[in-house]
Formats: C-alpha cells, structure tokens, sequence
C-alpha cells in the first residue's frame, strides 16, 4: 500500500495539469510534455483530492495556498468562474460550482476563509440573476446557466445560508431519484456523495442523511460503494484516487 507522501509525488508527476487542477485521465492531454489538460471537471477532482488529503491530516499551508490560487485564477468575478484561467468557450457546470464549495468549506476550516468566500459568491451573483450562470463573454442568462433548486440549496447552504423549504424539498427528491439510477451512472452519485460530507461537516444534522446515502449506496454496490463506485468511473488503475480510498 502507498503512502500519502507517495501518492502526493505520483499525483504531482502525471495527474496534475500545468496549471495545478487534478486529472481525470493523463492519456488525454492534448500535449503530454506542457501537461495541458483538454477534459473537464478538473476543479472537481481537485476537491475531491484535497478532501482526502485533509481526512487524512495531510493538508497543509502550503495546499491551502494552492487551493485559493487555484480558484482564484478562474475567478471572473464574483459568482462566476471559468474552468480554466481564461478559458470561456465551455459553460462552468453545477459540477465545479458544488467543488468550489467543497473547497471553500475545506480552507475555511483552517480560517484562511473567515467566510465562505466562494460559495457566498454564487449566492449573491445568483439572487442577482434568478440563480443564472453563464461565464461566456456576452452571455447575461441561458438556459445552460440556469440552476435548479438543489443546486441552490447546496450553495446557500454551504455560505451558511438557510435555504427556503420548497429547496431543500426538492433536493430530497433528486437525491431518491439519484439512488434510483443503474449501477454504471457513478458520476451523479458520487457528487452527491462528497456535497453530502461536506455539509455533514459543516453541520451535524446532515449526517444521518450521509449515513443513508452510504447504505443506500452499499446497497447498489457492495460493502466498499465508494471504492467500487470509483472502481467504475476513474478506469484507469494508476490513478490516484484508487490509492486514497485504500488509506
């Protein structure tokens, strides 16, 4: 088995691209010598990675560094990021706005965010816009922008905000539909999953919904549903997470 500081070299050397976000699949960089990652959802995978880095008592000064340099480089303004520093062609989705969160609730604990900075921001740019998203140059409201109610629960939420009751209702409802799928839709599940924790740390009455989710999940997926869930999606044996979750 690995060790944390092993795994930290592995990651540095082949599953973080040259701007410091977490892979999903090495092979797909479109130039493998500058390391330029041509996928999405890279902010998520970083959150993902630093979560296990902090349970693991790990994160230190020098990752919150990197974290907020991270987000703050594809910041826009406040409320709206792009998935890359200057990149704009392809919408920010609700993916890496829950990851920010995730993020946000990860420094705040060491105070380095006395507020939640970053979720706070989705918040006050969405009451702004009727919870509208677009960072595309030009682009005042879309459909593609658009957040639904669960998306807003988890942001007011997590910049400590209380939702209103019809949100968290329907956040219920998508959270049963999200069982309900197949066992091979392990993307929608797994954001759940880490929304799920983040808000248990951030507030106890969440976690008998977090201890729920893992038994429905167990329930899908065996003894291990995290392990065999990212046993699914991250299909490349090497990557990193495989060794974390074994820790």
């Amino acid at each position: 088995m690995k060790t944390v500081n092993e795994i930290r070299l592995i990651v540095e050397n082949d599953w973080m691209d040259s701007q410091g976000f977490i892979t999903l699949n090495p092979a797909s960089w479109s130039n493998p010598d500058e390391k330029i990652y041509d996928s999405e959802n890279q902010i998520l995978w970083t959150a993902i990675y630093y979560q296990f880095i902090d349970e693991l008592g790990y994160l230190n000064a020098s990752d919150i560094q990197h974290i907020i340099s991270l987000i703050e480089s594809v910041k826009v303004d406040e409320g709206i990021f792009h998935r890359h520093p200057g990149f704009d062609e392809r919408i920010f989705s609700r993916d890496e706005q829950s990851a920010i969160c995730i993020l946000d609730n990860i420094i705040n604990k060491y105070g380095k965010h006395k507020l939640a900075t970053w979720a706070q921001g989705l918040c006050n740019h969405g009451v702004k816009t009727g919870w509208n998203y677009d960072n595309r140059p030009g682009k005042k409201w879309t459909i593609e922008g658009l957040r639904q109610y669960q998306d807003v629960a988890y942001f007011k939420l997590m910049a400590g905000n209380i939702p209103h009751p019809f949100e968290i209702l329907w956040a219920g409802i998508a959270l049963i539909f999200t069982f309900r799928k197949p066992p091979e839709a392990t993307s929608s599940k797994l954001l759940w999953w880490y929304k799920i924790k983040s808000l248990a740390k951030r507030y106890p009455i969440f976690k008998p919904i977090k201890l729920l989710t893992h038994r429905q999940y167990k329930s899908q997926y065996g003894s291990n549903p995290i392990k065999a869930m990212f046993d699914i999606y991250f299909r490349q044996k090497e990557h990193p997470f495989h060794y974390l979750i074994k820790l």
